[in-house]
């Protein structure tokens, strides 16, 4: 029967599996990787012959995740990481075509709570020009009498997820996310840990393989979790059309407002259809060049005063193109209102 696959029509065999593919890309959103019996269908479809293979792997590696594991037993990050690296990647002595041009959307979570056996041994090169300290996870011996404060146990978690930001392959990984012939088009980076990582914080082969990706010209949507500091200006020259900010400014208030990045200044300034954002972000608010000029949806939470100010400027800003509006209020407005 394989032999006379051969001569169906391919859009025959599109359809076939295209009943099972769109279901199975219906149930991700509910189910995190999907309803395991239909990718288990479209596993067993690629094994039928190799059009059937072409039309099924685009369905299962559409949406890819992946994370540090947070407390959960199982293979560690590097590993994954390298796994995953290895199959993205084409090889033309034994033929094999990666996945990355199937890859369109991408999530990436790290806690920094994995098992510490996940990430014993010494430290890596990144690790060392991050600043990590290679003993943070060292104990020391005390003497009886000594009062020993509460564990930073927030501290060890941002620790614990800077290491594995550090990991060599990760830079790799991203680079290989895009290319002038494909892409992702869909972003999630989230830092679930309960202090936030800077992002001049980050390893800088990291930052700089990040940054090669958000100026993807197949990029569209980006969400981002507890980076803080990122460059105002980071966004000019990209094609992002949805972006989401969370947990933005939740770090120490000392902290220096990043540099602008010089190359950047001379870029396109973008302009975003989707804004949510919980926190305050240095926008750009000049009506002639704020990439929000153009805004057509925007989701605002606000808790403090400085974030009811920065909803209203934006509002006042798309005024004339906005056409989905959600504002969320909690706490105490201290004597601001809202006057659009």
């Amino acid at each position: 029967m394989t032999d006379n696959l051969q001569y169906f029509p391919p859009e025959i065999i599109e359809q076939i599996i295209s009943f099972v593919g769109e279901e199975y890309l219906a149930s991700v959103p509910r189910f995190a990787y999907g309803k395991f019996d239909l990718l288990r269908t479209l596993i067993a479809f690629t094994l039928v012959s190799r059009a059937f293979y072409a039309a099924c792997v685009g369905y299962i590696f559409r949406s890819v995740q992946i994370g540090d594991g947070g407390v959960q037993v199982g293979p560690n990050f590097s590993q994954r990481v390298a796994d995953l690296f290895a199959l993205m990647a084409s090889d033309s002595t034994t033929g094999h075509r990666g996945i990355a041009p199937y890859i369109k959307e991408f999530s990436i979570g790290v806690s920094g709570r994995a098992l510490a056996s996940d990430h014993d041994g010494p430290p890596s090169v990144e690790a060392v020009d991050a600043g990590l300290d290679p003993t943070a996870n060292a104990t020391e011996e005390q003497d009886d009498n000594t009062i020993q404060g509460p564990p930073d146990i927030h501290g060890r978690e941002r620790t614990n997820a800077m290491k594995i930001l550090a990991d060599q392959n990760l830079p790799k990984l991203f680079d290989a996310l895009h290319s002038d012939e494909y892409g992702i088009d869909n972003l999630s980076f989230q830092v679930n840990t309960f202090r936030n990582v800077k992002w001049h914080d980050l390893p800088m082969a990291l930052r700089n393989s990040l940054h090669s990706l958000l100026h993807s010209h197949h990029l569209r949507t980006v969400n981002i979790y507890r980076i803080s500091k990122l460059p105002n200006n980071i966004w000019n020259g990209t094609a992002i059309k949805d972006l989401r900010l969370s947990s933005m400014d939740l770090t120490e208030d000392n902290d220096p407002v990043p540099d602008t990045e010089a190359a950047e200044t001379t870029l396109p300034i973008p302009t975003f259809d989707c804004l949510f954002t919980d926190q305050v972000y240095e926008f750009d608010l000049s009506p002639a060049t704020s990439p929000l000029r153009s805004l057509k949806k925007l989701q605002s939470y606000s808790i403090l005063p400085q974030h009811y100010i920065n909803s209203e400027a934006i509002l006042r800003i798309a005024a004339k193109t906005l056409e989905d509006v959600r504002l969320e209020f909690s706490g105490e407005l201290f004597e601001h209102s809202l006057t659009i």
